[in-house]
């Protein structure tokens, strides 16, 4: 699933999501603002609802339920 987000995305993602780490945590360890963090991290959000979204479209196609 992680693939089909854009891997600078997915780097914030994975870091805050799993990893559990604050935005200030992920700011300091990508050397990068932490606005710059919370916009990636919306982004990759987006991106995840996208992908979910997609699959669970080609699965009713494919009579899946």
């Amino acid at each position: 699933m992680l693939s089909k987000i854009d891997p600078e995305l997915a780097q914030v993602f994975v870091l805050f999501e799993a990893e559990g780490l604050s935005s200030r945590e992920i700011a300091e360890l990508l050397g990068i603002p932490r606005g710059s963090v919370r916009s990636r991290l919306r982004r990759a959000r987006e991106q995840f609802r996208t992908a979910v979204s997609q699959i669970e479209q080609d699965m009713k196609r494919e009579g899946h339920s």
